[in-house]
């Protein structure tokens, strides 16, 4: 069977081993969390739950997944402009960097998710880029998708799809600029959106 996982109404493909058997970390936020998980093949079944999240509201929350298995796809923040005059990134390398946002996990096989959050930021402009970093063997062009919150408001979905799509060790995505106390958030313009290092489909 095919089985997917939907997270506050994110869905996503589950990787199972030989004997139909899943892990997967879920990145709960404040509040009320759906989470769901369904076969669809020869058993059709879901299961769903509840959970509840009770601690303070993250003022940036932000989810990347995609849609191929072994394939190493990172997600990257970086401080461009204010932040206290912090330079370095949160990534897999430095998931905890002290100007106060954090990665929850490396996801090195496909799929996803991963998570960057932060409780408090400088006031400043970060850049919420992607980076793939391994095919692991990978040939199929991987289908983006990264979710943004902003002080708790309705997550914005970015889609890096079509004809557009991650083949390449190398490939980079700007996927949107977060300033923050404004909460502004925007897709950066297309002459800079991609950014390559290898073919892109």
């Amino acid at each position: 069977s095919h089985v997917t996982i939907s997270v506050n109404g994110q869905s996503e493909a589950l990787s199972i081993d030989g004997e139909g058997r899943f892990e997967q970390p879920v990145g709960l936020r404040a509040g009320s969390n759906v989470i769901k998980v369904s076969t669809i093949g020869s058993v059709e079944h879901s299961e769903q739950v509840t959970v509840t999240g009770s601690f303070s509201s993250d003022i940036l929350f932000t989810t990347l997944w995609w849609n191929t298995s072994d394939n190493d796809i990172d997600l990257h923040l970086a401080p461009i402009a204010g932040a206290d005059g912090a330079t370095d990134e949160c990534y897999y390398a430095n998931k905890n960097p002290a100007w106060g946002a954090a990665l929850d996990v490396d996801q090195r096989w496909g799929y996803g998710p991963e998570h960057i959050t932060a409780r408090s930021l400088p006031d400043g402009t970060y850049k919420l880029y992607v980076h793939y970093y391994d095919t692991h063997g990978q040939t199929d062009p991987a289908v983006v998708n990264v979710a943004v919150s902003t002080n708790g408001q309705p997550s914005r979905i970015f889609s890096l799809n079509a004809n557009r799509r991650m083949t390449s060790i190398g490939d980079e995505w700007d996927v949107c600029i977060v300033a923050f106390p404004s909460d502004a958030l925007s897709a950066p313009t297309p002459a800079t959106q991609l950014l390559l290092g290898g073919k892109l489909q």
